[in-house]
């Protein structure tokens, strides 16, 4: 890994904050509305893309104006209600993933540069105690409780585990 740090803003406590309890006001006032559905009901279910968007719409018109051609298990009212809700929802939803993708970007990228600089830290710890320095077996001896995979014997070793 270069030693380029691309995560070098910090975000204010406050502005964290903030989006959290938008985000938490978001989730609260769209909550009475949600039907969650399972993974075998999205794979199955009928998507309306963009191009769908524009006869779903005409239809809905339609159907309206000329009532008579709506076959009698579709009603009207939770027709207009699904093409109302599809059209509104849609640009809060691909906002909500965009939003959701940045901030595992940014989440990703700070805590690959932080545990990259972790281990850095840590072989220099190593590196310190093995020359005696001061405090490096204190601080070597907490890390190693904590490092990630720690505990897995090394490649190679046979007898690590028996």
């Amino acid at each position: 890994m270069p030693n380029e740090n691309r995560s070098y803003k910090l975000i204010p406590i406050d502005v964290i904050n903030q989006i959290n309890s938008l985000l938490t006001q978001a989730s609260q006032a769209i909550a009475p509305f949600l039907t969650p559905l399972n993974p075998d009901e999205r794979q199955s279910m009928t998507k309306m893309g963009d191009k769908s968007v524009a006869f779903v719409t005409k239809a809905n018109d339609y159907n309206k104006s000329d009532p008579q051609f709506l076959p009698a298990f579709i009603v009207s009212q939770d027709f207009d209600i699904d093409v109302n809700n599809a059209v509104n929802v849609t640009p809060l939803a691909n906002l909500g993933h965009t939003l959701a993708n940045s901030l595992a970007d940014i989440a990703m990228l700070a805590g690959s540069e932080a545990f990259y600089a972790a281990r850095a830290y840590y072989s220099n710890v190593v590196l310190g105690e093995s020359h005696g320095a001061r405090n490096a077996r204190t601080i070597h001896e907490e890390l190693k409780k904590r490092y990630p995979g720690g505990n897995r014997s090394k490649a190679g070793d046979v007898t690590a585990g028996s």
